[in-house]
């Protein structure tokens, strides 16, 4: 999977900020077994509220508006991944790429002492 990003997109710029606080988030595991997010929202007004997300779908108001969900596009016609499941996507690739990185090799040092006579 590649997750595009770009300054000129909204939901891009907001899913960054929200994947740096994925120390935050909850490791959910649905009925049959899907691994998803409890996303914490970013709105002050709706703070506790926490946001069901997968690979797949999101229950925010956006997703739910513009996603794909039970089989059709979104109300306004439009299908698009919102900011949420955008960060789950970018927060997966970072740590995909974070295991394929070869390890640097370490460097040993060695101190060598002398005595001085005087």
């Amino acid at each position: 999977m590649t997750v595009t990003i770009s300054a000129d997109d909204p939901r891009s710029i907001k899913a960054i900020e929200i994947a740096a606080g994925a120390s935050s988030w909850l490791e959910v595991r649905s009925h049959d077994g899907e691994i998803g997010f409890a996303i914490p929202s970013q709105c002050a007004k709706k703070d506790g509220l926490y946001y069901l997300v997968t690979s797949s779908s999101c229950d925010c108001q956006d997703f739910k508006r513009h996603g794909l969900r039970d089989g059709r596009i979104g109300e306004q016609g439009y299908h698009g991944d919102c900011k949420h499941m955008r960060a789950v996507q970018l927060l997966a690739e970072l740590e995909k790429a974070q295991q394929t990185q070869p390890r640097a090799k370490r460097r040993h040092l060695r101190v060598l002492t002398t005595s001085r006579e005087d």
